[in-house]
This record gives structure tokens, C-alpha cells and sequence, in this order.
């Protein structure tokens, strides 16, 4: 199934992404957010896998990923920052309450979104992460500070530039999963553009800033505890998220289902398939 691509405007630019299924679906429209520094390449094989169930999968580029455009100068990319980017359009896209299916920090943003938008939202799929990290206790004041100098550093370092794009995903692929270089490189082509000195990042550095406050446990859990929508759990057996721990619990409507791969299996044919048939039997 070919991905379609789309454009959504809001106010301080557009957000752009790919879409797969049919503009008027059979079952609830998908929101579809991938994890940090990817792009919606990461759910080239989620995506068709879950259109085939009658959904319309709107996989979006987050703000300062992929082709999406960055957020305005001085701003920075705090988790809350994300949210109303991603909600500003939504009620223009499609009527009816969407399901939101999230990877990595896409699953963490879903938290924070489910807990703003309620009535937007029927459903989630979080898919190795529940919830963000948290700053240990002493380590507060150390991490603001890390955080403003960072945000105060007038040099914004360049782009790391590659002389391919294959040389580009055999690096992230030695250092970060998804490690097939195959899969790498898919992903990366919507990170990467075209230079007169060879293949350079577009991610907006500013992703990369320290976060300068965490949530606390505590926190959290309220967060949690206040999300009334079924929301299903999917962790990788060899990612971040390998057993439920008590988090899932803080849900009122949480299943937790473990899976064989690695953080990025809902990148491996094998991994969405498997997220389908899971995925189907939680929805219905």
C-alpha cells in the first residue's frame, strides 16, 4: 500500500507526514507519532498493516523532524511543546474521536496528549515506553543548569553530514536500532537532504537540548491515573519496555502485551504484523 503524503498547517508553520488508507475510513482515524529524531517513515509497515483493517493511519513528521518545519526561534522542544502542535489540526482532519498509536517519545507524547484532549481521543497503542524518565532526587538543580546552557549557547553546532545516505544508516545502525542498515536507511531518507557537501541532518538541533524540568514519579502517576481510555501497551522483549512494572497499573483501562524485537519491531514486517493482530484484538 503507497504512503500518501500530507500537509497540516497551523500557526507557527505546517506539519507534514504520510498517510495511509482511505480520507473517509471504515473505523476510527489513527493518529500515528514516531519516536526522537525518526520521522513517519518509522511506520512504513505499521501503517499499511493497519489501514488494511479499515483505519486511516495519519502518520505526522513532529515538529523539527523529518519534513516537518521547526518550531519558531527561541522556542524549545519541552514534552508539553509537542502537544498542541499535534492538536491544532486534528479537529480539521477528520470528525469523531481518533485512536493514537505512539512510539518511543511518540507513546510518551501520547500520555500528555490523551491527558489534555480527552474528548478527542477513544483509544491508544503505546509501543515501548509508558510514560518519560524521570530525574532522580539531588540531581534537579544539575539538570536545569545543564538545560539553560544549552538553551543560552550561541553556538548551534552543524549538521552532521554524510558522503551517503547508506553511510548515513550504516552509522545509526551501529549505534541505534532499528541495527539493520536496510531499515536505517529508510528511515533516514526523510531526515536527510541533499547538500553541495554530501547528506546532511535536518532534525532541528534544539531536539537534542536537556529537558530542564522532569516529571516526578508522583507526577506521573497522576497522569496516568487520569487517562479513562483504553490505552494497550505493547512492550519489545529486547527494547526499553521488556516487562509491565507498575506504571501500567496507574491505568484504569491498561494491557500490557509483550513482543519479540527490538525497540523499532513495529519497523519490521514480522513486528507489525504482530502489532496488527494484537491491535485488532484490543480494539474490538
Amino acid at each position: 500500500m503507497k504512503a500518501e503524503p500530507f500537509d497540516w498547517p497551523t500557526p507557527w508553520g505546517t506539519l507534514r507526514g504520510l498517510r495511509w488508507g482511505s480520507k473517509q475510513p471504515e473505523r476510527s482515524p489513527i493518529l500515528a507519532v514516531h519516536g526522537w529524531q525518526d520521522n513517519a517513515e518509522s511506520f512504513h509497515a505499521l501503517g499499511p498493516e493497519l489501514a488494511a483493517r479499515g483505519h486511516t493511519v495519519w502518520a505526522v513528521d513532529l515538529p523539527g523532524h523529518g519534513q516537518s518545519d521547526p518550531l519558531p526561534p527561541g522556542a524549545g522542544y519541552a514534552l508539553a511543546d509537542y502537544v498542541p502542535a499535534l492538536m491544532y489540526p486534528l479537529a480539521h482532519v477528520a470528525s469523531g474521536k481518533w485512536t493514537y498509536v505512539g512510539h518511543s517519545l511518540g507513546a510518551v507524547i501520547g500520555m500528555l496528549t490523551l491527558v489534555a484532549a480527552p474528548e478527542q481521543f477513544g483509544s491508544a497503542v503505546w509501543i515501548d515506553a509508558l510514560g518519560p524518565m524521570v530525574t532522580p532526587e539531588g540531581h534537579t538543580a544539575r539538570q536545569f543548569r545543564r538545560a539553560i546552557e544549552a538553551r543560552m549557547s550561541t553556538e548551534v553546532p552543524p549538521p552532521r553530514c554524510f558522503e551517503s545516505v547508506e553511510v548515513a544508516a550504516r552509522y545509526r545502525a551501529s549505534r541505534f536500532t532499528p541495527h539493520d542498515p536496510g531499515l536505517a536507511a529508510k528511515l533516514l531518507r526523510r531526515n536527510l537532504v541533499s547538500t553541495d557537501v554530501g547528506w546532511q541532518l535536518r532534525v532541528d538541533p534544539r531536539v537534542r537540548w536537556p529537558s530542564t524540568f522532569r516529571l516526578t514519579e508522583s507526577q506521573i502517576r497522576e497522569m496516568l491515573e487520569a487517562i479513562e481510555q483504553p490505552v494497550l501497551i505493547i512492550g519489545a522483549s529486547r527494547g526499553m519496555l521488556r516487562t509491565p512494572g507498575p506504571r501500567t497499573g496507574w491505568l484504569s483501562r491498561g494491557q500490557f502485551v509483550s513482543l519479540k524485537g527490538e525497540h523499532h519491531l513495529h519497523m519490521e514486517p514480522s513486528g507489525a504484523e504482530a502489532i496488527g493482530h494484537e491491535f485488532e484484538a484490543f480494539m474490538d
